[in-house]
């Protein structure tokens, strides 16, 4: 009898280790085999002194001029054949072709749209709005600018929504729902190129934006009466000295996180390309060495300015939830502070995560297969966005939105922009422009 006992649990242990062993072995494999073919570094454009010279004198043109007025003599094909409707806040400029084509519409948020200054140095664009903004806007209106210009028989409708980036793109999505248009593609900001710096990565990578995470704004309030401005502050104060939330790795983060780790060396491969059974080595990783993606899998919030009306003083607090998170934990996170201060909250604006559109969809595709043909030297992989972003109001008239800005700014510029240097260079430039082109006419083509 006790033989026979022995002999079942040496069978149940054998079963186990085949088990372990097995899987320890594909894991390896895996590891082995999934992995980036080659370290892939982005080039500049070798640009001839006749393209360097018509875009600095384009672009000196557009920067330091009435938006509207440089754009007609910059681009009169665009103008003569297309349409500039002015708005409010800003203006859209389409480009139709045909009322039973696909529609395009793409979001440029500009910091100003007055003139501004900008000086050229060595092939690179300084000064305000470089930075995405009306570096983008030129890209898109050259772009379709030649295409025109080559004949090519363009099968899709384009739209451009530009809009002060201190505001909203309300104005042009009223708009645009009046006139009864839907949109098999919005492309918006927020998805990047960025270097192996930026990253954690061998190579260079497109995050290309195919979600947006839930944002909840909550407003929380205190009497005036004993010393109620001073505990606001007070309660202020403590958020900005703790931090409230930690990175969680849910199933959405894992195919990113598993496609990213391609990049990586065998050892940090092999535990995020099984971060599922090695969830605390992945998180860890993630943490220390994903500098940029990390973002997206771990809740943010952005304090505003205290304000007071007759009886409260009040602030108001965004929060971008990572996917774990929901407006009830945020909630229940709060409970003791809002005792502690003597607190009260409401819920003031909340903006559901989009759930449309995922890296396997076909329009998804054409956005990627478009940048990997013309940025040869990077990677792509898609990504959730979990920042402010004015995308999430295109979702109410386009069928996918998809943040991507195929600018590349270099480790210095990044920081340049958070400093008031703004520059971008001419090779970015012209890899943009190529983009756009070639993502119109294979949108047409489709």
């Amino acid at each position: 009898m006790m033989l026979s006992i022995m002999t079942n649990i040496y069978i149940i242990l054998l079963i186990i280790f085949l088990i372990v062993f097995t899987l320890l072995a594909i894991a390896l494999i895996r590891t082995i085999v999934f992995k980036n073919s080659k370290i892939k570094v982005l080039e500049k454009n070798s640009l001839s002194s006749d393209k360097i010279n018509e875009y600095q004198n384009n672009m000196q043109y557009l920067f330091t001029n009435n938006l509207l007025k440089a754009i007609k003599n910059l681009f009169p094909n665009v103008c003569e054949k297309g349409q500039i409707v002015q708005l409010n806040d800003g203006f859209i400029v389409s480009y139709i072709k045909g009322k039973n084509n696909q529609n395009i519409l793409i979001n440029i948020p500009i910091s100003k749209l007055e003139p501004n200054k900008i000086k050229m140095s060595n092939q690179n664009v300084l000064g305000e709005n470089t930075y995405n903004s009306k570096s983008q806007l030129y890209c898109i209106l050259d772009a379709l600018e030649n295409i025109i210009l080559s004949d090519n028989n363009l099968g899709v409708n384009i739209y451009i929504d530009v809009y002060p980036k201190d505001k909203t793109n309300d104005e042009a999505i009223k708009y645009l729902k009046k006139q009864k248009l839907e949109f098999e593609l919005v492309l918006g900001e927020g998805g990047e190129i960025l270097d192996t710096i930026s990253t954690g990565f061998r190579s260079f990578y497109a995050f290309l934006g195919v979600g947006i995470n839930e944002k909840i704004v909550i407003r929380f309030k205190t009497k005036k009466i004993s010393k109620g401005f001073e505990r606001l502050e007070d309660f202020i104060e403590e958020l900005n000295n703790q931090s409230l939330f930690e990175m969680k790795i849910d199933k959405e983060a894992v195919p990113i996180i598993t496609n990213l780790s391609k990049d990586m060396l065998y050892g940090n491969r092999f535990i995020l390309n099984n971060i599922s059974w090695l969830p605390r080595l992945g998180k860890r990783i993630v943490e220390e060495e994903l500098l940029e993606c990390n973002k997206a899998w771990k809740t943010r919030y952005v304090i505003g300015d205290i304000f007071n009306d007759d009886e409260y003083y009040y602030v108001d607090i965004k929060f971008y939830l990572s996917s774990t998170d929901s407006e009830e934990s945020i909630i229940n996170l709060f409970k003791k502070m809002i005792i502690k201060y003597s607190l009260e909250y409401s819920i003031i604006s909340k903006d559901e995560k989009s759930r449309d559109i995922n890296g396997n969809h076909h329009i998804y595709n054409i956005v990627k297969n478009t940048v990997e043909n013309v940025f040869q030297e990077l990677y792509t992989t898609p990504y959730i966005i979990n920042e402010e972003v004015h995308d999430r109001k295109s979702k109410e008239i386009g069928k996918c939105v998809i943040r991507f800005a195929p600018l590349y700014y270099s480790r210095d510029a990044l920081i340049g922009q958070t400093k008031g240097t703004e520059w971008v260079s001419l090779s970015s430039i012209d890899k943009c422009i190529s983009f756009y082109e070639e993502l119109f006419i294979n949108f047409g083509r489709k």
